[in-house]
């Protein structure tokens, strides 16, 4: 052809020869490099993303090509990164050593290529994974009863709690403070904390028994000296205490006999599980009161009349003294239940009269002094 239209589809630069004959013969001349063909597309725009930037030591970090122009081919650079380089549009790299990390993405098509370095884009810290951890200040109580919760993990900065059963049943406090359980029965308590990449989680079972109920008969009139059965009936099997245990002759079981010598309100306390319930009855005492000694005795072991004693009623103490004629002490007791036998010695005193002196204290807190004469006989 006289005049071709040629096109190049590859770049590069290129040598033109033409050859021309007529009847005569021919010609060839030749141009060499005579046509530069060039590459027109338009080259790529790198740009990247990271799914993270600040990490832990062993954490991975997804980078995402976010390139335009349409690029075919990607060359990625993680310094301190595991790889360290990548051919692949979007790598996932591992960081094993605290420090920061630049991050350098060259993107290429048939146009040409471009790259991007964002600097310090990756900060890997020593981190430390949190534990859960807290101390409930009771994990077995009474309905009604409150709980304090101490918070002991580490390394955690978000906390969950979760109180089933309890008010309030939730909290995000590190420390949430003092929990109700009104209800009986069984809950687990959970806490879970995070730093915000790794979390944990720890349970606690809280035990709540019901309150038990005891009732104690009614109160009851005796006269001193006398006695008064005290009963007590509650729910559940426990344990029984009577207060105050004067006068009481079992205050440790649900029945006891009461011989106060003045009136005594008596509180009964049922526990069982922990938990406790109290009721009283009062035991009035009618008080005589009445102090005195005989003016004579015969111990002579038949049986009657053979001791001198101090006889009365509400007699709280006593100094009993007894002396012969010539004042020598025969005798001599604070024990208002022991008497003198008319023995001296281990022996037999002689017939005659004597002298006691007594000084005495009552029940209602009168107080005083007595002396006589008393005849000992056989």
């Amino acid at each position: 052809m006289q005049n071709p239209s040629v096109t190049y589809a590859t770049p590069g630069t290129y040598t033109v020869t033409l050859t021309v004959t007529n009847a005569n013969g021919s010609d060839t001349e030749t141009i060499t490099n005579m046509i530069t063909v060039n590459n027109c597309s338009t080259p790529p725009t790198a740009a990247f993303s990271a799914n993270t930037t600040a990490i832990c030591i062993g954490q991975q970090v997804t980078f995402t090509d976010q390139s335009t122009g349409t690029p075919t081919g990607w060359s990625w650079s993680f310094p301190g990164g595991t790889p360290a380089t990548s051919t692949l549009q979007n790598p996932v790299i591992t960081y094993s050593t605290p420090g920061t990390y630049d991050v350098t993405l060259t993107v290429t098509n048939s146009g040409g290529s471009n790259s991007t370095t964002t600097t310090n884009l990756i900060v890997v810290s020593n981190c430390t994974v949190p534990v859960a951890s807290f101390t409930p200040s009771a994990t077995n109580l009474c309905a009604g009863a409150c709980v304090t919760f101490n918070n002991t993990s580490t390394d955690a900065t978000l906390y969950n709690w979760t109180f089933p059963g309890g008010t309030p049943s939730s909290s995000t406090l590190q420390n949430p403070g003092t929990i109700c359980f009104n209800t009986p029965g069984s809950y687990q308590v959970v806490l879970t904390v995070s730093d915000g990449i790794t979390s944990s989680s720890t349970t606690s079972t809280i035990t709540v028994n019901p309150n038990p109920t005891v009732f104690a008969n009614a109160d009851t009139t005796i006269d001193i000296g006398n006695s008064a059965i005290l009963t007590a009936v509650a729910t559940g099997l426990g344990t029984y205490i009577w207060t105050p245990s004067t006068g009481l002759s079992s205050p440790g079981s649900a029945t006891t006999t009461a011989a106060p010598l003045t009136t005594t309100t008596y509180t009964v306390t049922f526990t069982e599980n922990g938990c406790s319930a109290t009721d009283q009855v009062t035991v009035f005492v009618n008080v005589i009161e009445g102090i005195g000694v005989p003016n004579a005795f015969s111990p002579n072991n038949d049986g009657i009349n053979d001791v001198l004693m101090v006889y009365g009623q509400g007699i709280q103490g006593v100094t009993f003294i007894v002396y012969n004629r010539y004042g020598q002490k025969m005798f001599e007791t604070n024990d208002p239940n022991i008497g003198w036998d008319g023995k001296y010695d281990q022996k037999m005193v002689n017939t005659g009269v004597f002298v006691w002196y007594l000084e005495y204290s009552l029940v209602s807190g009168a107080s005083g002094t007595l002396k006589g004469n008393v005849t000992l006989t056989r």
